[in-house]
């Protein structure tokens, strides 16, 4: 997409995990969670990506290397308008950036694309949601079409927690305003950080228009801050990646008994039996049979054959 950059804030050190790995390397139905959405990122060719470590972060420029992604590292981590700024010498000042994060995998192009296209004519524009119990999510205070305010769960009075539509955290900039808007941010909270949702503000005051687009499908959005949670997404892609083999022409005898992970291949016609674990870059061919109780990592087998 012509004049569009995209930062990827991806240093978050994911404590809850307790893992020796960044929280955006934790594998996904065996494939790291940063990688899906890089791989989103890259779907809405924008000219430039920028991905922001912290912590760790050696270890996701090794997994990343070669795949046309800058990297910079937060250190220290003051907060999410402290990450964008790191970026600001990687990345042009002209046209638009779309803020996304590493540990937000599920969600889609299509939706980018659609918000994309929403915020033509403002400054900057959120992305929202509606859910019935909002949480700790940052609450929208909006006017009409505009959003004049982002308020975090805990800074937000009671008729502010009472508001539905909340925050995704995914934004779109003007790369000069957003920069100029990031230099004014201060760290009045109680968590002392420098939040990128005070640009609302900062804007507002200076009489830029900023929109808002509420997404259709909340469960896009949802993050992984613990291994129960990794557990959940993982299920929920490796569901869809099973739907979309048996459109594809492959049978899955047993889909509830059955783990096949993302980046695994299968041909048309084969049949895979229950309790089979198929994981890695396994490819096999057409017209095969997975026996029950396999397992198979990084494996290949020709049309035809039986595992």
């Amino acid at each position: 997409m012509k004049d569009l950059q995209i930062v990827i804030l991806a240093a978050g050190q994911g404590k809850r995990m307790k893992s020796d790995k960044p929280k955006s390397l934790m594998d996904m139905a065996g494939y790291p969670m940063l990688g899906y959405v890089l791989n989103c990122a890259k779907s809405l060719n924008p000219d430039k990506i920028v991905v922001v470590v912290g912590k760790g972060g050696g270890l996701i420029i090794d997994r990343f290397k070669g795949e046309n992604v800058e990297f910079v590292t937060q250190n220290p981590q003051l907060g999410t308008a402290h990450a964008v700024l790191q970026t600001e010498k990687q990345v042009e000042k002209k046209g638009k950036i779309l803020i996304l994060y590493g540990d937000v995998p599920l969600v889609r192009s299509q939706t980018l694309s659609n918000f994309i296209v929403d915020s033509t004519g403002y400054k900057a524009s959120f992305l929202g949601m509606r859910l019935e119990n909002p949480g700790s999510y940052g609450r929208f205070v909006t006017e009409g079409k505009l959003l004049k305010a982002i308020r975090e769960a805990r800074d937000a009075d009671e008729k502010e927690k009472q508001i539905k539509v909340v925050n995704t955290g995914i934004m779109i900039c003007e790369s000069e305003t957003l920069f100029e808007a990031i230099s004014e941010v201060k760290t009045d909270n109680d968590q002392k950080e420098y939040y990128l949702t005070d640009v609302v503000k900062i804007l507002d005051k200076k009489g830029l228009k900023v929109s808002y687009s509420i997404a259709s499908n909340p469960s896009e959005f949802f993050g992984a801050n613990d291994r129960s949670e990794i557990a959940v997404l993982s299920s929920i892609i490796r569901n869809e990646k099973m739907s979309s083999l048996m459109k594809e022409g492959v049978t899955i005898i047993s889909p509830e008994n059955t783990v096949i992970d993302f980046q695994v291949r299968i041909g048309r016609g084969t049949v895979v039996y229950p309790f089979s674990f198929i994981t890695g870059n396994t490819e096999i061919g057409k017209n095969c049979v997975v026996k029950p109780f396999s397992f198979l990592k990084d494996c290949m087998l020709q049309d035809g054959e039986t595992s």
